[in-house]
């Protein structure tokens, strides 16, 4: 049976324009979700209808799907994410709300509620415990490579395909994931060309990072987030093998725990059971 898909949402903030969907308006919960890299707001649809008494925005972020790109040379960068989502909530006229990410968006969640701890009521990170880290060591190498990539103009043009069918097919390599999640994410992640359909996200957002933090400063971002946390771990995702998932865990103060079967996209390929961890937690 194929989703209805919520009311699209257009918000002009500073330096561009951010697309999304818009549900349940005027209810008392306010929250705003945030997809993983690559990804676009069509990853939170599955999940909408099942989210009780909340009125619930899930944004592309820059540089994703329908949303404007950053000028060429200014990298995607967590701090810059996590600016423009507040910048978001202005738009949207919110004084408090509740922030949701998923991958990338939980890895820019945390700083949000650093930055907007006064408005920020609550966190919940689906498959995410903060930003990637490496070592102080890596930083040259990382800095050398992201200038390599960005040099080149060739690097990740990407691909054209002769079908959205074979987009998908292309999405499901990448990634564990039901067939029609992939689907809703490459419907809104697409441009059809003379040549075909290519991909719509910034090419930007493939090259090397120019840095990335420490795990000591992601563990100090964590502990530095006041407000109660919502952690919902796939059994079969990208962070419960991780080993610094258990220290970062002990670095959120006021936290709620939930694994739940499903692979990395758990909140679209099994949306019920992750709702039910949100309505409980909200």
């Amino acid at each position: 049976m194929a989703i209805e898909k919520p009311a699209s949402i257009t918000l002009d903030i500073p330096g561009g324009t951010i697309r999304g969907l818009h549900t349940g308006i005027g209810l008392p919960t306010k929250m705003l979700c945030l997809h993983g890299w690559l990804d676009n707001a069509n990853s939170f649809v599955p999940m909408m209808p099942h989210i009780k008494n909340a009125e619930i925005v899930a944004i592309d972020l820059p540089g994703h799907g329908f949303s404007d790109h950053h000028c060429e040379g200014f990298p995607y960068t967590i701090a810059s994410y996590a600016h423009k989502v507040l910048q978001v909530a202005d738009a949207l006229g919110w004084a408090e709300f509740t922030l949701a990410g998923h991958s990338l968006g939980g890895s820019i969640v945390p700083v949000c509620a650093i930055a907007g701890a006064d408005r920020i009521q609550k966190l919940v990170m689906i498959d995410a415990l903060g930003p990637l880290s490496e070592s102080a060591e890596q930083l040259p190498k990382r800095l050398k490579r992201f200038h390599e990539d960005f040099n080149d103009p060739q690097k990740y043009r990407g691909r054209i395909y002769a079908n959205v069918d074979k987009a998908v097919e292309a999405r499901l390599l990448a990634t564990k994931m039901q067939p029609s999640s992939a689907q809703l994410i490459v419907e809104r992640q697409l441009v059809e060309t003379e040549q075909g359909f290519k991909w719509r996200f910034d090419r930007q957002l493939r090259l090397a990072s120019p840095a990335y933090y420490t795990e000591s400063q992601v563990e100090q971002m964590l502990k530095a987030v006041q407000c109660p946390v919502l952690c919902i771990i796939a059994i079969d995702g990208y962070i419960v093998a991780r080993e610094e998932m258990d220290s970062r865990l002990t670095m959120i103060k006021d936290k709620t725990v939930r694994k739940i079967p499903g692979f990395h996209h758990l909140h679209m390929d099994t949306p019920e059971p992750v709702a039910e961890a949100v309505n409980d937690f909200l």
